[in-house]
């Protein structure tokens, strides 16, 4: 029998990309930001996939994800010749789609608790028979959103701490207690344990 821990592991490998995805290039990004719509087209083509993964884990529902990654990249190409290089693109990104997801998923609880109201029967009923998966889907889904963005950057994204600090902005030692605290709940959640 695996451990929560290896589970959460295994749980992991299976949404993360072995390959790291190719980096958007300086070039491209100042290109983009003086108007050039193909290099634009490219920073979409080499970004979607992995903003739409964080997203699918961080949104309530699929078209939500899509919704919040679309948004993004309208928000970006609006700030784009706002850009300072200054700054680590994908960080700037990340920024934009996290707080995008932040606001779309505080709008689908709150169109979930208002049809709550309307049903007589609890729309959160907890069935035994949950594999250690579903338990992960519904503890990760449970995670106070700051906790869960900060686990999914690091665990399926695979930045780094300074990374997701700057993405987040918030200290390094921030980030990793948010990390280390989901970690936390998400090991006690497929345990079957509380703490």
């Amino acid at each position: 029998m695996r451990t929560s821990a290896e589970m959460l592991s295994l749980s992991l490998q299976n949404e993360r990309f072995f390959q790291e995805p190719e980096e958007v290039s300086r070039e491209t990004v100042r290109n983009a930001s003086q108007g050039d719509a193909s290099a634009f087209a490219q920073i979409v083509r080499l970004c979607y996939p992995r903003c739409l993964r964080f997203a699918m884990r961080f949104a309530i529902t699929r078209e939500d994800a899509e919704e919040c990654v679309q948004d993004t990249f309208v928000r970006l190409h609006r700030a784009l010749p706002r850009y300072v290089e200054r700054q680590r693109f994908n960080a700037w990104l990340f920024r934009i789609l996290a707080n995008r997801c932040r606001t779309a998923r505080h709008r689908a609880r709150f169109r979930i608790a208002q049809l709550s109201k309307l049903e007589t029967r609890s729309m959160c009923v907890q069935d035994e028979s949950f594999g250690a998966s579903e338990r992960l889907a519904h503890a990760l889904d449970a995670l106070p959103s700051q906790n869960r963005s900060a686990f999914l950057l690091r665990h399926v994204e695979g930045f780094s701490y300074v990374q997701i600090a700057a993405i987040t902005g918030v200290t390094i030692t921030a980030a990793r207690m948010r990390v280390s605290r989901a970690c936390s709940q998400l090991r006690q959640a497929v345990s079957g344990t509380t703490a």
